[in-house]
């Protein structure tokens, strides 16, 4: 199947690492739980196991010569087990003389999961994080995500986990990939003010559940596994990410998602070592201030006006609080909540941080 027809324009520019935007796989995962229902005859949910990814695959531009030329052929053998296929996924472009081999596995009709526990999981994960403000931490680590993937509407995190509410209103495998990508908060130092966190690449996955496509409001949760051994370097990095409504019923789930770390991760820059009672602080200058404030808020800071009061803005109690921490953290600057809520302005932050006033 030619690519130009399954729909890879609808991901945009899709994810880009250093510079450059691969097939995703899920696009695969979609296409193989396709051929399975088609040959079994059985709609409903297909389970995908021991999947590999092997050759990557650019993702063309929109009607580009490349996105005509190439095309995806998939392959199902019948193993032992009634139902039960290895397969493989492998792009065939027309100027060039061999085929790559995208992923492989094995896959079947049926599989279920238990429901999520969302409550459970937004329970242990305090920190929230704004929908801007996510996506900005994931360039921070070196991804950029293209517009059309961003449907993250609230994410809450804490070290090690995740749990995120997503809106799409189209679905299919731009939606999926839309959910895997929570995993990033999930992810070591993808807290406030971090830089130079780990970085990672999936490389397979121990078992993959499709069920329905998700569409219109969904939520993604994300366990991120660290190796029992981490210095031997021997077993990778893991991760879970189940896609589910919102009373937990599971949607597909993504276990066992082998991470291996980036070679050309992002690091934190260099600087003189201080000593441990001086603090090294941000510039409060420029876009820095009204960027931070535009995540707390939920908006652009292209959006913001400067000269009207945060709460016309909408800023509330929980929202100060989060602000009122940043600019401590981050810039230095000790604004109380009551003025904060009190009438205080972009303008009046920036301000104040400027001339080092005692605030």
């Amino acid at each position: 199947m030619r690519l130009s027809r399954l729909g890879t324009a609808a991901f945009g520019r899709g994810v880009e690492v250093a510079g450059e935007a691969l097939v995703p796989p899920v696009l695969y995962l979609g296409l193989i739980a396709e051929a399975v229902r088609d040959l079994t005859g059985d709609d409903g949910p297909v389970t995908l196991e021991g999947v590999r990814l092997e050759g990557a695959l650019p993702l063309p531009a929109p009607g580009s010569p490349q996105e005509r030329r190439t095309a995806l052929r998939v392959a199902l053998e019948p193993v032992g087990a009634e139902d039960a296929y290895r397969f493989t996924v492998d792009a065939v472009v027309d100027t060039a003389g061999t085929d790559v081999r995208c992923v492989s596995g094995t896959a079947r009709s049926g599989g279920r999961r238990d429901p999520v526990d969302l409550d459970g999981a937004l329970t242990r994960c305090g920190e929230y994080v704004p929908a801007p403000e996510f996506y900005r931490r994931g360039e921070g680590h070196g991804y950029t995500v293209a517009p059309e993937l961003r449907a993250v509407r609230q994410l809450w995190r804490r070290e090690g986990e995740a749990v995120a509410r997503l809106h799409t209103d189209g679905g299919g495998a731009v939606a999926a990939e839309a959910g895997l990508l929570a995993m990033l908060a999930s992810w070591p130092r993808y807290g406030a003010g971090r830089v130079g966190g780990p970085s990672f690449l999936p490389v397979s996955f121990d078992r993959v559940l499709l069920g329905q496509d998700p569409d219109g409001e969904f939520w993604s949760t994300a366990r991120f596994l660290r190796p029992a051994d981490p210095g031997r370097g021997e077993e990778p990095a893991r991760c879970d990410v189940v896609l589910s409504s919102g009373d937990g019923h599971v949607i597909a789930a993504f276990e066992g998602i082998a991470l291996e770390p980036r070679e050309d991760a992002p690091t934190a820059p260099r600087t003189a070592a201080a000593p441990p009672s001086v603090r090294t602080m941000a510039s409060p200058a420029g876009a820095g201030v009204r960027a931070r404030v535009a995540a707390v808020l939920g908006t652009g800071a292209e959006r913001l006006d400067e000269r009207r009061p945060l709460t016309d803005l909408g800023l509330d109690s929980l929202m100060a609080m989060q602000l009122r921490r940043i600019l401590m953290t981050e810039f230095g600057g000790d604004f109380t909540l009551g003025r904060l809520l009190g009438g205080e302005t972009v303008a009046g932050i920036e301000s104040a941080l400027a001339a080092h006033v005692e605030l």
